[in-house]
């Protein structure tokens, strides 16, 4: 019996080869995306959200962000430099005063660097990144960046969670299921997934969730175009669904204000207080606040019931295709793998698998 996911029919349709090498070789990059274990630890900390467990959320995401799996592994996270972090998922206004006193403590015990301001070591460190290759990028700077970077997503997560249980959980009527794994059986096959959530709304109506992290809004018609929620709709018999979408980049709120006249220059580009007093310009020095805010957006759709033919049509046509093994290298996704190059790149046309490891 052949068992396939939504995620291992979009990795054969992104290119057979690669679905392949993952499923039937289990090679694997060396590294993992922070955004993967990030998501991950989050959905744990929701799901508790969700289930009105008697837990601190905040507490099951630091666990799960401490320490997280990478090809099966447990592996320390905090500096790991297993994980590949963006550029955006580092935000010095989100950090505290007792995170900088972490990096500074974990730069000189650690690393064996003393540092004087750690902004301006992370900004050399990040411009050091981009101007060498990456096997030859110091592992002493790595670790500092890597950790920096887990720093600020923790911060991000403890606003994220704050803003999905103020905003999202007031909405939900009913829980009806979390996590639920589902399985949609032909005469020899198996597709399955996983529900993040089955809820009724306060619009009364039930619907298929998913929890999504994204760098942008998603589009107004995102729900009527999803395979994934095609499949799980057709599944629980629901023609209704929806997507909750929480941005990594927190909206900060920054509001400045002169230390001398109290002025509120939140709109100015002046340098200075320039706040006039008695017809003489204030000159204060700015002092800045910020409000952290977490942007989570809300998509609500119905199923489109053609595409629910679409995606069992394409199951069952990439079922028969590995069944026959048909395994074919589209060179198109070389470049173009789901935002950046192929893990799979330099095995196919070169041999080289030293960046792989079997699973």
């Amino acid at each position: 019996m052949n068992k396939l996911s939504h995620s291992s029919l979009a990795k054969y349709l992104k290119c057979p080869e690669s679905h392949r090498l993952h499923y039937k070789e289990r090679l694997r990059p060396t590294v993992s995306s922070a955004a993967l274990l990030f998501g991950s630890a989050l959905d744990d900390a929701i799901n508790v959200l969700l289930k009105k467990e008697d837990k601190d959320p905040m507490q099951v995401f630091a666990s799960k962000w401490e320490k997280g799996f990478i090809n099966n592994k447990l592996v320390s996270l905090p500096s790991s430099t297993q994980i590949v972090y963006a550029a955006s998922d580092f935000d010095k206004d989100l950090m505290k005063d007792i995170d900088w006193q972490k990096l500074l403590m974990f730069a000189e015990h650690e690393l064996g660097l003393k540092i004087e301001d750690p902004v301006a070591y992370y900004n050399q460190c990040e411009l050091s990144k981009k101007s060498k290759a990456y096997k030859q990028f110091p592992e002493e700077e790595n670790k500092f960046l890597n950790y920096a970077n887990w720093l600020s997503l923790y911060r991000k997560a403890e606003i994220i969670l704050e803003a999905y249980k103020t905003e999202i959980v007031p909405k939900i009527v009913r829980v009806i299921d979390v996590q639920k794994k589902i399985e949609l059986k032909s005469e020899n096959d198996v597709i399955e997934g996983y529900i993040d959530f089955i809820a009724e709304w306060e619009d009364g109506t039930t619907r298929v969730f998913d929890n999504k992290s994204s760098s942008r809004l998603y589009d107004e018609d995102a729900v009527e175009n999803s395979p994934q929620l095609a499949l799980y709709a057709l599944h629980e018999g629901l023609n209704k669904a929806g997507f909750i979408v929480y941005l990594k980049s927190i909206q900060k709120n920054k509001v400045k204000t002169c230390g001398v006249c109290g002025h509120d220059g939140s709109e100015s580009r002046a340098k200075t207080c320039n706040n006039e007093i008695k017809g003489k310009r204030c000159g204060g020095e700015w002092t800045e606040t910020i409000t952290p805010k977490a942007k989570i957006q809300v998509v609500l759709g119905d199923v489109n019931p053609k595409l629910e033919e679409a995606v069992l049509d394409n199951f069952n046509s990439v079922n028969k295709l590995i069944k026959e093994n048909v395994y074919y290298k589209n060179t198109h996704a070389c470049d173009d793998y789901y935002g950046g190059s192929c893990p799979y790149k330099a095995l196919c046309f070169k041999g080289v698998d030293k960046d792989l490891e079997k699973v």
